[in-house]
């Protein structure tokens, strides 16, 4: 009789790794799926037009983090602890992310204008991808993170970067040469194909949305897009700034270089993103409770990043194989960044653990405080050093960055064990 439950049990903890070993191949194929298109890619633009893309593609990514007002954030917040509410936070984020978008493209029209110069209707097709019909697939990623679907998540990710890589095997098979304005049609149309899909997808396995605006929680999306705004800035505001200051070429061999040590964060982001949801569980009890869980975490994200980066700094002489002769100079720039992974994983550790335990406002004041470094760092090394001098730069700002989010870890863990012994002692004197 004592024995029955176990069983129940048992199947419950091998059902949540399998969830969680699924969620995380989910996020690795997709990761996979954008490296192999980035390899296309950059070898069938070259460095020149390669540089150009890959810089309005960075200030888009930054610019998108606005589309939404973090509400894809606040739907995992809110439905991994109630999941009936998804309707309608499902809903929320559909209204926000329309509502935003066009006022964002605008706002990134003026920056890429002045700072990169790419043709109209290049910008508009990029544009109306990656603010607009990509946010579907954003939305649609954050609703099965909330209720953990792992095979959900595989079949969206993986379908995702199939798409991509298909676009780019048709632009670069059918399109000769290959120019940015081809590639900004085919990008669009696999953009469009995927949103759509995933939006379908999401309605068909966990229901329609039910259009509410959350008025309660414009404060709690505020802080998420401070957040996610200024953490993309810090990752990506210096890819334009370098076609800016050092020429589109130079930023060309600078974004190839930080793609081929980003791709060997895959695992890294996908773990991640795998244990968002956890964080959230265990920091619903606390920081102290997330801090433990974060700790478990840590030597796992560690080993991985430090064994990324021995492997960067002797294998990034291949990198002229993958992309061509053209990229030879871009090799002492990622021997440069090869340990750039290890303080990306500290920083997204240190701020999920600031997050799940409900000082998100923390964390974003943080990132917002620092979002220009970037800037500043770019441009005292690039003018001087060009492509080497970004990579510097990165460096630096991602330490800087780490060290300042786990100094908040330790403050708030510090605050929250004064307040009970604050508690005890006041109940003590009464």
């Amino acid at each position: 009789m004592g024995q029955k439950p176990i069983v129940p049990a048992a199947r419950k903890q091998f059902g949540g790794v399998l969830n969680f070993a699924i969620t995380w191949l989910s996020f690795i194929v997709r990761l996979v799926g954008q490296l192999g298109y980035f390899l296309l890619i950059a070898r069938g633009l070259g460095p020149h037009n390669y540089g150009m893309v890959a810089s309005v593609i960075a200030l888009l990514t930054v610019f998108s983090a606005v589309c939404g007002w973090g509400s894809d954030h606040v739907l995992i917040r809110h439905v991994t602890m109630a999941p009936e509410r998804f309707g309608a936070y499902f809903g929320n984020a559909l209204l926000l992310n329309a509502a935003t978008a066009l006022p964002v493209g605008l706002l990134v029209f003026g920056a890429q204008y002045l700072m990169v110069g790419m043709a109209t209707w290049a910008f508009v097709a990029f544009a109306l991808g990656e603010l607009f019909f990509a946010r579907f697939h954003v939305v649609a990623i954050a609703s099965f993170m909330a209720f953990e679907r792992g095979n959900d998540l595989f079949v969206l990710n993986a379908g995702f970067g199939m798409l991509r890589v298909a676009a780019c095997v048709a632009a670069i098979g059918l399109s000769h040469p290959l120019t940015v304005e081809i590639w900004a049609q085919w990008y669009l149309g696999a953009v469009v194909l995927t949103g759509v899909s995933a939006l379908a997808y999401t309605v068909w396995r966990l229901g329609p949305p039910r259009w509410y605006f959350a008025r309660q929680d414009v404060g709690l999306g505020f802080h998420f897009c401070l957040y996610f705004t200024a953490d993309s800035a810090l990752r990506d505001i210096d890819k334009p700034l370098v076609a800016y200051l050092a020429g589109p070429v130079a930023a060309g061999l600078y974004n190839a270089a930080f793609r081929i040590v980003d791709a060997m964060a895959v695992p890294l982001r996908a773990l991640m993103a795998a244990f968002y949801a956890r964080f959230f569980r265990h920091g619903h009890e606390g920081i102290e409770q997330s801090f433990q869980f974060a700790l478990r975490v840590l030597p796992l994200t560690l080993g991985y990043t430090l064994f990324a980066g021995v492997a960067l700094t002797f294998g990034a002489d291949l990198l002229p194989m993958l992309l061509g002769e053209k990229f030879r100079a871009a090799v002492p720039v990622a021997t440069t960044l090869a340990f750039l992974p290890v303080f990306g994983g500290l920083t997204s550790i240190g701020g999920d653990i600031l997050t799940s335990a409900g000082r998100q406002r923390t964390r974003a004041l943080v990132v917002a405080c620092l979002c220009l470094s970037p800037v500043l760092f770019a441009y005292l090394l690039v003018p001087r050093f060009g492509a080497i001098g970004a990579a510097y730069a990165a460096l630096g700002n991602a330490a800087m960055v780490a060290a300042t989010i786990w100094t908040m870890v330790i403050l708030s863990r510090r605050k929250a064990a004064r307040l009970p012994d604050a508690a005890s002692a006041q109940a003590h004197t009464a």
